[in-house]
């Protein structure tokens, strides 16, 4: 392909074009249009539709039957070429050029309006490819790392079992799997967290049935029941071995009865209820810290999420780490194990709660909630839990003025990303960029009340 390029108009068959030649081509129309001094000097994408044909080329030296295509057709050409499973080269690559795509600066002036070339639905293209990308690069990972994996650990933390894939390659385990009947809920959650720019797992969830899903369960049977039983082989301990037979019975289980495998990265960070108190307090008072805090409650209300930091629901610090190596324009925590939990029966329970929420009506409970982790922490040493609720009392001020801070910038963060039409609907909608599915009256029904609890946040947050 690099050797026909130079000519003036070079075709391809559209079908058989595979994605690294695709994103070859789409690089050589950018790199036209950034080196050109004058518009005729441009090359673009052109596509005969009877012919199915793609070639790239000058505008001048069109043959008969092309016609130029929009950035919302390259981008939708782009999702059509992705494989099941990115490399990492293929990752870069293609998100590269779809960010150089939307950078154009290209508009048409009508008499008394400015049309961009952008359409509302350029804007949805995107979003789904970006999520397609995300979730087939993970897969890709898993596909290379899984079958060298040669040790697997459940972890201490959860009911339901998480499985970390340890490689030689990795000081750290780099991803980690949960068997789960329906994914859907923490995939969606997931996006709207990393949507935000919050460190997450990325989750990712692929069937059973699959080819990888497949070496993945079988991977669970040879090492993870295996480890299991050596650690009840070898302790001594009569409770121990009785909670590790009821994980290895629990993962037979699942491993028979479980349609999904959910996959995650690895997140680096230390969980704030692992923290030394002297620690916790000290991140509790930096401002940065306290203002992610106050966004992802914000959006722990919105959707739903009740196993965090949920004013009215929860105080669960496992599910909240400290990002220590993060830079000023990264988030200074990380967030695990999180769902989306927003229905018909509730909704109306969670707009009143983002109404309390903005009014700073919940913000006094969730530092009393912060205040009663430390006093559990040192139940058995109420001289020390005194005063570190101390140094949390005469900062108080400063922490409620940070939180709903956070709460705002939370809720203006998220109004400004979906405002680019489609990105809710592809926020929602898992079937185009993953294994999954699901009906698409329910489908309707979420973006319905989600576009209401939209609206109230609108009405009290602005």
């Amino acid at each position: 392909m690099d050797s026909s390029a130079s000519s003036s108009f070079v075709r391809f068959d559209l079908p058989t074009l595979p994605l690294d030649d695709w994103n070859t081509l789409v690089n050589q129309m950018l790199d036209s249009r950034q080196e050109a001094v004058k518009k005729n000097e441009r090359k673009y994408i052109y596509l005969n539709y009877q012919e199915n044909e793609i070639a790239l080329g000058y505008k001048k030296g069109v043959p008969t039957g092309f016609k130029k295509l929009a950035p919302k057709e390259i981008v939708d050409i782009f999702f059509n070429k992705l494989p099941k499973h990115l490399n990492e080269h293929q990752v870069n690559e293609t998100q590269q050029n779809i960010d150089r795509i939307f950078q154009i600066k290209e508009t048409k002036i009508l008499p008394g309006k400015l049309f961009s070339i952008f359409s509302s639905s350029s804007f949805e293209s995107k979003a789904l490819v970006e999520l397609a990308i995300n979730h087939r690069a993970v897969l890709g990972k898993l596909e290379k790392i899984l079958p060298e994996t040669n040790h697997i650990i459940r972890s201490t933390a959860g009911k339901t079992g998480i499985y970390f894939l340890h490689h030689e390659a990795y000081e750290e385990p780099p991803l980690a799997l949960k068997l789960m009947s329906n994914p859907i809920t923490h995939v969606i959650a997931d996006r709207f967290y990393k949507k935000l720019n919050f460190l997450t797992p990325l989750y990712t969830a692929f069937p059973r049935e699959s080819e990888l899903g497949e070496l993945a369960v079988q991977k669970l049977k040879d090492l993870g029941i295996d480890n299991l039983k050596e650690k009840q082989e070898t302790t001594n301990d009569r409770q121990e071995k009785e909670a590790l037979e009821r994980k290895i019975a629990q993962l037979e289980y699942q491993l028979q009865d479980t349609q999904h495998i959910m996959v995650m990265t690895y997140v680096p960070g230390i969980t704030f209820a692992e923290l030394h108190l002297d620690d916790l307090i000290e991140t509790l008072l930096q401002e940065k810290v306290l203002l992610d805090i106050g966004e992802m409650i914000f959006l722990d209300v919105l959707l739903h999420n009740t196993d965090r930091m949920h004013p009215e629901r929860s105080n669960n610090l496992d599910n909240l780490l400290l990002n220590p190596n993060a830079s000023n324009e990264e988030r200074g925590i990380a967030l695990i194990d999180h769902d989306f939990k927003v229905n018909r029966r509730n909704w109306k329970t969670i707009a009143t709660s983002l109404m309390k929420l903005a009014k700073g009506e919940l913000t006094e409970q969730i530092i009393k909630n912060l205040k009663t982790s430390v006093n559990i922490r040192l139940s058995n040493d109420p001289v020390a839990a005194e005063t570190y609720q101390e140094q949390l009392n005469q900062q108080g001020k400063n922490i409620k003025k940070c939180l709903e801070q956070g709460f705002h910038r939370g809720a203006q963060n998220l109004l400004q990303a979906c405002r680019e039409p489609g990105v809710l609907s592809s926020l929602l909608e898992v079937s185009s960029s993953s294994n999954l599915s699901f009906p698409k009256e329910e489908f309707s029904d979420r973006v319905q009340i989600f576009t209401e609890l939209l609206k109230i946040v609108k009405k009290h947050y602005s």
